[in-house]
Order: structure tokens, then sequence, then C-alpha cells
């Protein structure tokens, strides 16, 4: 599945590992970011409340696919964390420049 947000850009797409993170989960958490990235990027947004607003997105839980006889796969951990960092680091760049 090809993912298209405004903000976000893969390099790769995400690869399906078993036991890994539910699709519904990661394209709610990745949908958050790209909005919060796109008012970060906002030139009258407030630095307060993109920083409390990223601190949330980042408690926001990314749900596992259920193991068991017939399990099923689901985003790869590792790729889903990295982006995910590289993503709080975008943000955090364009708190710096407020």
């Amino acid at each position: 599945m090809a993912l298209r947000f405004n903000n976000i850009k893969l390099s790769a797409p995400l690869e399906k590992q078993e036991g890994g993170y539910t699709e519904s989960s990661v394209l709610a958490k990745l949908e958050a970011y790209d909005m919060l990235i796109s008012l970060a990027k906002a030139p009258n947004a407030a630095a307060e409340r993109i920083s409390y607003e990223a601190e949330r997105l980042r408690r926001l839980p990314l749900k596992r696919v259920k193991g068991g006889l017939f399990s099923k796969n689901g985003y790869s951990v590792e790729q889903v964390d990295k982006l995910i960092e590289e993503l709080d680091s975008q943000i955090i760049a364009a708190l710096k420049n407020k």
C-alpha cells in the first residue's frame, strides 16, 4: 500500500512483518504527524501549542497485530519507529525557526 501525505516523504514503502503495528494505528499516527508538521510550518503558529500537541502525539499508542496460529502481518516496527523519530526531528527543527 502506498502512503501519501503532504509533509511525509517515504524513501521506500513500509514493509510488512509478522506481529508488526496495525495499519489503522500507523495511518492514524502518520496523519496526525502530517497535520502537525503543516501547523508547525505555518508562520503564525504558536510554538507552545505545537510543543503540546507533539507531546500528545508521541504518547499516542501504536497497536500491534495479534499473534497466534494464524497471525497477521503489520507494518515493520523498526521502520515505523525510525520514521516517527525523523518526523519528531522535523517538528523540532520547525520549532527552532519560530
